[in-house]
């Protein structure tokens, strides 16, 4: 991460973690310069800690605990699927792993294959077929989605709210983790339904503006006046027919001038 942070030019890094760190980024200490955004994944209290100064620090979405869904069919080897549920499984606090499959035997072959704590932490689920597994994860919206089964491509176009998408038995969420990428910083707890991964857009702001002629506020200028008058918001109204009246006033001045 200091290779990366010198590569990139960064000359400001501290070695702080957890929920005390997001209070120190969020409001500042006297070594800490308080940030203008938060981002990042993190246990049950990071995740805490960013909600609650969120409005006073700008967040990305809650990430963390971790999350693996796992929709495979009858063609999945058990012991793969398992190592990918246990995988995400072992970040315990708070963590979930879960298995959507229409395969009893795939089922019975993942089951003894799980052990200790993070077994905890998996859910075996039989579902109907591989599309009713497809409307799950979008009711459920996982961090991470591993589809492992004859035509992966078919099933990703089905996903609406997932924050990784890992396609095809070769491609476990761990290379995500640690090197394949884009981003490791994924929505979770169901914010997948309106956040994405941690990308270069988190860190823009946009600014709009609105630039109008003098033609183009005599022609839209009447409709905001009648919408702000019917919300009873006169002045609203007022700022535009000031600008309106003037100008009418104006053109009938030099008609009169014209005229004399």
């Amino acid at each position: 991460m200091l290779a990366v942070a010198g590569l990139l030019g960064l000359e400001e890094v501290y070695a702080v973690g957890g929920a005390q760190a997001i209070g120190a980024m969020a409001f500042g200490t006297e070594s800490v310069a308080a940030v203008d955004k938060v981002v990042g994944p993190g246990n049950d209290y990071v995740t805490a800690a960013k909600l609650e100064v969120f409005g006073i620090v700008g967040i990305d979405a809650p990430q963390g605990p971790s999350e693996v869904l796992v929709i495979a069919d009858a063609g999945a080897f058990p012991g793969r699927v398992a190592s990918d549920l246990m995988a995400q499984a072992e970040h315990l606090s708070g963590a979930s792993a879960v298995l959507l499959t229409p395969s009893e035997a795939l089922i019975s072959g993942v089951e003894p294959l799980l052990s200790g704590e993070p077994a905890e932490h998996v859910t075996l689920v039989l579902v109907r077929d591989i599309e009713q597994a497809a409307r799950i994860s979008n009711r459920y919206a996982p961090e991470h989605a591993h589809v492992i089964s004859d035509d992966p491509a078919s099933v990703f176009e089905d996903l609406d709210a997932v924050g990784m998408v890992a396609l095809g038995d070769f491609s476990p969420v761990a290379l995500g983790d640690y090197a394949a990428g884009p981003s490791h910083a994924l929505p979770s707890g169901g914010a997948a339904t309106w956040a994405s991964a941690l990308g270069t857009h988190d860190f823009l702001a946009r600014t709009n503006y609105i630039h109008f002629t003098e033609e183009a506020l005599r022609e839209l200028g009447p409709h905001v006046e009648r919408l702000a008058s019917l919300e009873g918001f006169e002045n609203h109204a007022a700022s535009v027919t000031t600008r309106i009246e003037a100008r009418t006033a104006r053109m009938l001045e030099i008609r009169e001038e014209d005229g004399a």
